[in-house]
């Protein structure tokens, strides 16, 4: 029940989108169901226990991609049968151009925003929310300029981009640290193997993220490997340089070797903390 609201609020996007292509599959699928046609009841079923199998559990947006493939066939399908029925060539034609058009121009107008309003940025920060893909860009380059092929990153996140966008290696074999913050069975031993592929690996940077979305911490697991790196951050790395997390972008602030107190105090107010292997 919970999830209600938001499945109701993606519902609404996904319809808003390609509502003629869902309302035909609909409309045709039941129609010809309860005329008992095997095909109309396999197209309904196919719809039903595809949206069944996206609810249940966190409802996030691309779980409805696994509708896409019981709407698609439904809509095609309907379309066909629909178009079946009209017998005058030149009609037929003109209904099918029709159709395919309010298809294509639906999506266009509803998500105007992700086609051609709003530039990649603005869009990735509007869809992701606080997720530093924007600012993954700066980060990536930052690291790549101070850093050669052979050096290794770990990532106290779950930001896998940086590494593909930065072409470095992380110190960890776990690029999206997600396992490690909820208490899975196994969570505590992935701490542990994470933490002596960093005691081993020595990545030139440690990089923190204090993103909530990032981390998706449980509430429940045993923090363990957020504090060991914080100690071997604190014996072993020094703070480069910070990363805001602003509406469009972020802004990357790197420090110069003067401004200890700035360093100490930016550790308590930046959601991305970027820090160096002292040699």
């Amino acid at each position: 029940w919970d999830t209600l609201p938001r499945i109701y609020s993606i519902s609404l996007q996904i319809v808003k989108g390609n509502f003629l292509i869902i309302a035909m599959g609909l409309a045709v699928s039941l129609f010809v169901c309860f005329r008992r046609n095997l095909k109309g009841c396999f197209m309904l079923s196919f719809l039903l226990c595809s949206f069944l199998a996206t609810v249940p559990g966190t409802v996030y947006n691309h779980y409805f991609a696994q509708i896409a493939p019981a709407v698609s066939l439904a809509g095609g399908w309907a379309v066909a049968l629909c178009l079946s029925m009209i017998r005058d060539r030149m009609l037929r034609r003109g209904a099918a151009l029709l159709i395919a058009a309010t298809i294509v121009a639906a999506p266009i107008w509803a998500h105007s925003g992700y086609y051609y309003k709003q530039s990649r940025l603005e869009f990735s920060r509007s869809f992701f929310g606080g997720n530093p893909f924007p600012e993954s860009e700066d980060l990536a380059d930052f690291l790549a300029e101070r850093t050669s092929k052979e050096d290794s990153i770990f990532i106290m996140g779950s930001e896998a981009q940086i590494f593909l966008l930065s072409q470095r290696q992380s110190s960890s074999s776990f690029a999206l640290i997600y396992p490690l913050m909820s208490e899975y069975p196994r969570y505590q031993e992935f701490q542990r193997k994470v933490w002596e592929e960093v005691k081993s690996g020595r990545p030139k940077y440690i990089i923190i993220v204090r993103i909530p979305v990032s981390l998706l911490w449980d509430g429940k697991a045993d923090l363990w490997i957020i504090r060991k790196t914080k100690q071997l951050t604190d014996k072993a790395y020094f703070l480069e340089a910070v990363m805001t997390i602003n509406k469009s972008k972020g802004d990357l602030r790197v420090f110069s070797e003067d401004d200890q107190a700035l360093r100490q105090s930016a550790q308590h107010h930046f959601p991305i903390l970027i820090f160096r292997r002292n040699s």
